[in-house]
């Protein structure tokens, strides 16, 4: 279907369009009519932002305790303070299991070490992305560059 330009411009087209419709939505600083009441997009945009904005706004608005914030000094009881020697005790020795004395437990966690590839895996994954870390780090890193260039004229008349 062919429309004639100067039927656009005269408003002839829109006239015969249902009044729910309004100018192409694509049209800058034209109103589309969305509603009856003849908002603009634009309109709706920035009604939409402020509905979002202002609460956000308050919301970390009552995060802020003020200038005068200050945290107590809590004291820990020496009892509860780790030492090098209390820090080393609270961790179970590599061996714990050999404690119960049953055979069948030294076996089955000779089995899990040996055959557990889960955790072999998440070693192997855990070493994979520090040395991808460490290769895209590398280009962040100063560079040093250097040149060399040496003449030697002989002049006179010989």
């Amino acid at each position: 279907m062919a429309v004639d330009p100067d039927a656009c411009r005269s408003g002839a087209v829109r006239a015969s369009l249902p009044p729910a419709f309004g100018r192409a939505p694509g049209v800058r600083g034209k109103r589309v009519r969305a509603w009856r009441s003849g908002l603009t997009v634009r309109t709706i945009l920035h009604l939409v932002r402020a509905a979002v904005a202002v609460p956000a706004a308050l919301l970390l608005a009552g995060c802020d305790l003020g200038p005068d914030d200050r945290h107590p000094d809590l004291e820990l009881p020496v009892a509860y303070r780790a030492t090098p020697a209390t820090a080393a005790a609270a961790w179970p020795a590599i061996d714990w299991w050999r404690g119960f004395r049953a055979p069948e437990l030294d076996r089955l966690i000779a089995a899990a070490q040996a055959q557990n590839f889960d955790i072999a895996a998440a070693v192997a994954r855990v070493r994979q992305a520090d040395a991808q870390l460490r290769i895209a780090g590398a280009a962040l890193l100063p560079t040093l560059d250097g040149t060399g260039n040496a003449d030697w004229q002989r002049t006179g008349l010989r």
